[in-house]
């Protein structure tokens, strides 16, 4: 395996191909695989006939704490004072960003 480094690699996991070791993944990886997989889900209430319901529901509340965690993710994957000068952060910076407002549009916030 590759040495992670915090600044260009997730660190909450890896890619396996095979039986080799797992190799880290970049940030930039990481964000396009998880727009990729994003672009591909289903409508909230969009489900192939015979499959159970099964929507998670989070409270208004909930949704705000969760969009400002996100936010404080984004400050800190991008370039400044907790990432460093570095910009490898900044397209896993956007998508917290994204599903930040996303979430908030949904809250009595994102209606006004």
């Amino acid at each position: 395996m590759s040495q992670l480094d915090p600044f260009r690699h997730c660190l909450t996991s890896l890619r396996y191909e095979g039986d080799g070791p797992g190799e880290p993944i970049t940030l930039e990886q990481r964000a396009a695989d998880l727009r990729q997989r994003l672009a591909g889900d289903r409508g909230l209430d969009d489900r192939q006939p015979g499959e159970p319901v099964r929507n998670v529901t989070v409270t208004e509340l909930q949704a705000m704490i969760i969009a400002d965690l996100l936010d404080e993710l984004a400050a800190r994957l991008s370039p400044g004072a907790a990432f460093g000068p570095g910009d490898s952060g900044e397209a896993l910076a956007g998508l917290a960003r994204d599903l930040s407002q996303e979430l908030l549009g949904q809250t009595f916030i994102g209606s006004r």
